[in-house]
């Protein structure tokens, strides 16, 4: 009899040797990541979405959820699109002028590696005026690399997939939709980046996204 993976509750046979939970091959790490079984499974429940129930006795004390970002990026701040600190002006990556802190490691850095590829020979650097301030632009970069994160694997577009995105609730919020469409023009026009439904992409990270303040960044978890 075929039971549910634990982790995308499609049909599998396989399941884990350490704890005997059904878990089909693909997610199988996914369900040990961490060095632990993670001790639930995801399901879905109509007008709520994605939620996590537990598949085993859990002890007291004991680690429930272990996960790592699946994506990282700016939250409306201009930040260094390697390190997310704060930055000034004073230094630029060499190969798309974006603002950056400076710092040696940043430079080459894989966590600014796919937009910048993008970005670099376009003369599409922001004209900041206030550091300090939200711009618009980040909000551009961040639904950007959403994008191209989810282009970077089958796996990754899947995991993105995954996520609620309520765009129904957010339609009625003028500035939000004013805000988008001026983000979307950006990246389809400019950008040529149109393989994703931009609603899809801004409210993903809005909705299932943690904010890590002291960076001013925004972290996409699956299991948030």
């Amino acid at each position: 009899m075929s039971l549910e993976c634990c982790f995308c509750t499609e049909p599998t046979q396989d399941t884990c040797t350490e704890c005997t939970v059904s878990c089909c091959s693909r997610h199988l790490y996914k369900h040990r990541l961490g060095g632990f079984c993670q001790p639930w499974k995801i399901s879905q429940k109509p007008g709520i979405g994605r939620v996590l129930l537990a598949s085993r006795n859990i002890s007291a004390w004991e680690r429930v959820v272990y996960d790592e970002a699946l994506v990282v990026v700016p939250d409306y701040i201009p930040v260094c699109l390697a390190c997310l600190d704060k930055v000034n002006g004073d230094h630029r990556c060499e190969k798309c002028l974006w603002p950056m802190c400076g710092k040696e490691e940043c430079k080459n850095h894989p966590n600014h590696e796919l937009e910048c590829k993008v970005f670099s020979g376009k003369n599409l650097q922001p004209q900041i005026e206030d550091y300090s301030s939200i711009h618009w632009a980040y909000s551009a970069l961040a639904i950007l690399r959403v994008i191209l994160t989810s282009q970077t694997s089958l796996e990754n577009k899947e995991a993105l997939e995954m996520f609620m995105s309520h765009v129904e609730d957010w339609k009625s919020d003028t500035k939000v939709c004013e805000g988008l469409a001026r983000v979307w023009k950006f990246l389809e026009t400019t950008l040529a980046q149109s393989s994703i439904n931009e609603e899809w992409c801004l409210f993903e990270y809005e909705l299932n996204s943690h904010v890590t303040w002291h960076k001013h960044t925004q972290s996409l978890f699956l299991l948030s």
